[in-house]
């Protein structure tokens, strides 16, 4: 008996084919900073220093927009990120711009190393449920290190590895939230199709 391939745990049966895209940057841009706003809002009490949460649900945006739309998802959280940074949190205005861009470039290396080291294409085929951890645990050490590095040179005061502890934290529970928030969704809409076809 021929084994099946495993289904992705996310993203079948929609997928996207990594492109660049101006709608896909609006896109991904707007829901990165909707995503932000609804975890500084509602999740600020677990805030550890500026930049620093012990929950960060945009890092699971990070991942999906970036394994989804690649270059594009990550352009627009570069984008949004800057506005936001710049905006609202760094008075420094190099180190705004500098953090805003790193929020968009850091998931994108995550990326890049995931797809390297598991062999991913980018139509997402080959990506199980131990793969997709893989990529989580990926992005969750990457993103808060790069972070973490531009901090310290812009502020060499900074709390290195107190701060990375925090982030990483932080990014793994955030993105595990989104992860499997989106799969639960996932699973009540092929149910609620399910259930109107049988009508």
């Amino acid at each position: 008996m021929a084994c099946r391939a495993i289904t992705p745990v996310i993203f079948h049966p929609i997928m996207f084919k990594p492109i660049f895209s101006p709608a896909l940057i609006i896109f991904s841009g707007t829901l990165y900073a909707i995503t932000f706003g609804v975890n500084s809002y509602f999740l600020d009490s677990f805030a550890h220093s500026l930049g620093v949460s012990w929950i960060f649900l945009p890092a699971g945006l990070r991942l999906l927009l970036t394994l989804l739309l690649a270059e594009s998802g990550a352009i627009g959280i570069a984008l949004a990120s800057v506005i936001i940074s710049v905006a609202f949190f760094f008075e420094n205005l190099i180190l705004g711009i500098a953090a805003g861009i790193t929020s968009g470039l850091a998931p994108y290396v995550a990326r890049y190393l995931a797809f390297k080291d598991m062999g991913l294409n980018a139509q997402l085929d080959t990506l199980d449920g131990s793969k997709l951890l893989s990529c989580v645990l990926i992005y969750s050490l990457i993103c808060p290190l790069m972070h973490q590095i531009v901090f310290t040179i812009a502020t060499p005061d900074n709390l290195f590895f107190d701060n990375l502890g925090v982030m990483i934290i932080g990014d793994l529970i955030g993105t595990v939230i989104v992860i499997y928030s989106a799969k639960l969704l996932i699973y009540f809409f092929k149910r609620k199709q399910k259930q109107l076809s049988i009508k």
